[in-house]
């Protein structure tokens, strides 16, 4: 699927987990977030807003998980989509309390955008898949991961977690 130009979005992911740890996991031992990872998150919880419901609370810590993914991505060692969810999901249930639902949505696009944050977003809101996503009512933390690999392709990973305060 392409959206508008060459920003490649791909269907979200989805899944059901159950634990009871902390909530939430940012600390000093985390690589705080990019300004680029912040501020597509920032776009989507804004539109969250916007449209009654929750912003998303950005976390370093999961952030790390959604990088690597988009690292892996951009180095070419798994194929732009989906592949290690389960496992990115699971490793959730062990950062967060009560994990209850944990989405992704990724976006690839080539070098040259004015405002990659911007056009990842809206890629997204443009999906009905992705933005059934980002307005499941009951996702409330974010892990959001961007990479760029040597031809400055970008890859962003957006994970959505519903978990306890």
């Amino acid at each position: 699927m392409r959206a508008p130009p060459d920003i490649v979005v791909l269907a979200l992911a989805l899944a059901s987990a159950c634990s009871s740890k902390n909530s939430g996991t940012d600390s000093g031992s985390c690589t705080p977030n990019s300004t680029m990872e912040s501020d597509t998150n920032a776009l989507i919880s804004d539109y969250r807003e916007s449209v009654g419901l929750g912003p998303l609370t950005l976390d370093a810590c999961a952030s790390e998980l959604a990088r690597a993914h988009s690292q892996d991505m951009a180095d070419g060692t798994v194929p732009f989509g989906h592949d290690g969810f389960d496992d990115r999901a699971a490793e959730l249930t062990t950062m967060f309390s009560n994990v209850s639902a944990v989405g992704e949505n990724v976006a690839y696009m080539t070098a040259g955008y004015k405002d990659p944050a911007y056009a990842a977003y809206d890629g997204w809101l443009n999906s009905p898949p992705h933005l059934e996503n980002i307005e499941t009512p009951d996702f409330n933390f974010s892990a959001m991961g961007v990479a760029q690999n040597d031809a400055g392709e970008l890859y962003f990973t957006h994970m959505l977690i519903a978990a306890a305060e």
